[in-house]
C-alpha cells in the first residue's frame, strides 16, 4: 500500500532529489511532479493499487518489478518511496539499447519506466559490406529509426503479459517548437538529441511495437512560452487548416506522456 507521507509532498521530494541547481530544477521538477500525479490518479482505482503493490512485493521467481531504462531516476526512487514494501529496481546499463538485451529474460518485468530516453537513441550501425558506393551513401545519410523501434520491441519482449510501460519524451510539434521555427531557431528542445518526435509519432512507435496505449497526453513542462504567443500560434493553425476542415490543435505541449500495457 502507498505510504501516505510522501504523495502529499511530491514537490519537496523531487526538489531534494534533483538538487538545488535552479536551471535543472526548472527543467525537471515539473516533469517529475506530473509523472507522479499520473500515478497517483491511477492509485485511486482498486486495479492499480493492486498492480503497484505487486510491483513492490518480493517474489521467489526471477521477476524484475521495475526496470528503469537509462539509469535510476528520481521518479523511480519516488515510486519506491511511496510504498512500504520495497521491491527490486534494475536499470539498463552495460549494453547498447539499440540491440537485444542479452542479459534479460523474456516476460520478466512488471513495470518499465523510459523517461527522456528515446530521443537519444541512434540508428543501428550500418553494415556497408556488399554495397556499392551509392547505396553506402544512402545508408549512411538516412535516419531509419531502427534503433528506437528495436528498443521499444525489446521492452515489450521483457515485460510480463499485463505489465506496463511509462514513457516520456519531448514533443517536437509543440507550441515552443513552432515558435522556434518561426523565429528561425532549430525546433529541437535540446540540440544534441538524435531525434525528437511528434506526439503522434511517439504514439505510433509504441503501438507498432505491440503495446496497447492506455493513457496519452502532452504536458507543458520544459519552457512555457508567453500566453499571447501561444494564442497567436493557435489562431494561425486554426486559420491555416480550416479550409480542409481539420483543426490541428491537439497535443501541442512540449512533453509527451504515455502509458502502455502489454496484452495479457
Amino acid at each position: 500500500m502507498p505510504n501516505s507521507n510522501h504523495p502529499l509532498d511530491i514537490h519537496t521530494f523531487f526538489r531534494e532529489a534533483i538538487g538545488l541547481d535552479p536551471k535543472r530544477e526548472q527543467h525537471h521538477l515539473t516533469r517529475y511532479v506530473h509523472s507522479a500525479s499520473w500515478i497517483m490518479e491511477l492509485l485511486d482505482t482498486d486495479e492499480w493499487r493492486s498492480f503497484f503493490a505487486s510491483c513492490f512485493s518480493p517474489t521467489d521467481d526471477n521477476t524484475t518489478h521495475i526496470l528503469d531504462v537509462g539509469g535510476l531516476s528520481p521518479f523511480t526512487a519516488w515510486l519506491k518511496t511511496i510504498f512500504k514494501v520495497p521491491g527490486s529496481v534494475e536499470i539498463t546499463g552495460g549494453y547498447d539499447l539499440r540491440y537485444r538485451f542479452e542479459l534479460t529474460e523474456s516476460n520478466r518485468c512488471q513495470l518499465i519506466t523510459c523517461m527522456e530516453v528515446i530521443e537519444h537513441i541512434k540508428d543501428r550501425d550500418v553494415k556497408l559490406g556488399g554495397m556499392d558506393w551509392q547505396d553506402q551513401l544512402e545508408a549512411l545519410g538516412m535516419y531509419t529509426g531502427d534503433g528506437v523501434r528495436s528498443l521499444l520491441s525489446e521492452l515489450y519482449r521483457i515485460t510480463k503479459p499485463g505489465g506496463y510501460l511509462f514513457l516520456t519524451t519531448p514533443n517536437v510539434c509543440s507550441y515552443r517548437s513552432i515558435a522556434n521555427i518561426l523565429a528561425g531557431v532549430h525546433p529541437f528542445r535540446y540540440l544534441p538529441h538524435v531525434r525528437e518526435y511528434t506526439a503522434g509519432e511517439t504514439y505510433l512507435l509504441v503501438q507498432q511495437a505491440g503495446w496497447q496505449i492506455q493513457k496519452f497526453k502532452t504536458i507543458e513542462v520544459w519552457d512555457r512560452i508567453p500566453e499571447e504567443v501561444r494564442q497567436r500560434i493557435s489562431d494561425g493553425l486554426f486559420d491555416f487548416f480550416r479550409p480542409e476542415g481539420t483543426l490541428m490543435q491537439l497535443e501541442r505541449e512540449d512533453c509527451t506522456f504515455l502509458l502502455a500495457r502489454k496484452p495479457s
